[in-house]
């Protein structure tokens, strides 16, 4: 097996002069000003209710009570809220029927531990509403923090403009799994990059846990860690085993993949057991050019553009080709065009476009040996002839002008 890098250590060498403690106040302070914004303007979507409905389930209550305590969140919503709430008849229907919503809450309960998540925040707060709205709060802050950890002491001005891209402001204000997922997930990456397997391990197959789809990166995460040996094959088989066993002991208690599809993408039902439908390849793919033009329309060119200049970071490229695969084919499988569905790639994807900058601004500013040992780092030519800055008249002629420069500005002088 290959001995591991740590690509965060590397990535330190390649960085820019550490940042100071001003550059650190105003990262928390944009930080704190995104989370508190969140806090006053939560998006109260349904999906709310029905993680609050979830919570309630799993303390064993009848379906009344469930009911009751889902409704009682209603009155802490906005009259705009309420108007958007309602505007739906589908919503309407499962605000207003005990027995519908009990019907439509295995789409929610199998994210168990997005559930207890919210159960335990239930403790510290009053509001029926707030237990989501804080998880969503905690997955932002944690994915901000990582950030920082990654690219944040070497340039304040990428990290935050990588944590308020409008994706990701949209994950925190909306009352689902998204952010809590994806912090996971970038947390397992960054264990990983610091050469902590068996930590990362246990933090991805948590994230399947968080919400079950999350399978798909996790699988694409693992296979692109056997192919650049990082994990061997017996690893590779065993990881892959525990999540998909994982998914498919969470899977038991929720709905098939043709009511997720009709639901989602065709036209949400009260009565889902009731339904006698077929996926078609016409109907697959029409959902499929549908969502591919929703997408485009959202920002997707922007993801396209992060995906191609991170690619030029080459120690990230087999994390970015992990995450690129993960995203095709979740969206193959659930072809949705909610950017929420594609947060890790749009994250891991700018970091890696960060690094690649620092990349080329320290192969700008270096010295000739300094400069050669990057050469040697960023094409792989092992020291001694192989070297190109030694070898090629171009490079050899660059790094000599380099070592004589500052001589000549002195002998000027």
């Amino acid at each position: 097996m290959k001995t591991p890098t740590t690509y965060t250590n590397k990535f330190r060498q390649d960085s820019l002069p550490k940042i100071g403690a001003f550059a650190v106040t105003f990262y928390a302070l944009v930080v704190l000003g995104v989370c508190v914004w969140a806090f006053k303007r939560p998006a109260c979507n349904f999906d709310m209710f029905a993680y609050i409905a979830s919570v309630e389930a799993s303390k064993g209550k009848s379906s009344q009570e469930i009911f009751g305590k889902t409704v009682q969140a209603i009155p802490a919503l906005t009259s705009k809220q309420r108007e958007d709430l309602f505007s739906v008849e589908y919503r309407r229907d499962l605000l207003s029927n005990a027995d519908h919503l009990m019907l439509a809450l295995p789409i929610y309960i199998i994210k168990p531990l997005y559930v207890e998540t919210i159960r335990v925040l239930e403790r510290v707060t009053t509001s029926p509403i707030m237990p989501a709205i804080l998880t969503s709060i905690v997955g932002y802050v944690g994915i901000a923090v990582l950030v920082w950890l990654l690219i944040g002491r070497q340039s304040v001005a990428l990290a935050t403009a990588i944590i308020v891209q409008p994706v990701l402001l949209q994950s925190v204000q909306l009352q689902t799994p998204d952010a809590f997922s994806t912090m996971w997930l970038v947390l397992g990456l960054f264990l990983y990059m610091n050469n902590r397997k068996l930590p990362g391990t246990l933090v991805l197959l948590g994230s399947v846990w968080i919400r079950p789809d999350s399978i798909v990166y996790v699988g694409c995460i693992f296979a692109a860690l056997c192919l650049d040996e990082r994990i061997d094959i017996l690893e590779f088989a065993t990881v892959s085993a525990l999540a998909l066993s994982s998914w498919f002991t969470i899977s038991r208690f929720g709905y098939s993949w043709t009511i997720l599809f009709y639901n989602s993408f065709i036209d949400p039902i009260a009565d889902p057991t009731a339904l006698q439908f077929q996926v078609t390849a016409g109907i697959y793919l029409h959902v499929v050019y549908s969502s591919l033009k929703g997408m485009w329309l959202n920002h997707a060119g922007l993801l396209l553009l992060l995906v191609i200049v991170g690619w030029g970071y080459k120690p990230g490229r087999i994390i970015l080709l992990a995450c690129v695969a993960g995203a095709v084919l979740h969206f193959v499988l659930f072809p949705s065009s909610e950017d929420r569905f594609y947060l890790l790639l749009y994250v891991m994807a700018s970091i890696m476009a960060a690094r690649s900058q620092f990349k080329i601004g320290r192969l700008c500013a270096v010295s000739p040996p300094t400069l050669q040992q990057e050469l040697r780092d960023e094409f792989g030519y092992p020291d001694g002839d192989a070297n190109p800055a030694t070898q090629c008249p171009i490079l050899r002629s660059i790094t000599r002008n380099f070592a004589a420069g500052p001589a000549m500005i002195r002998n000027r002088t």
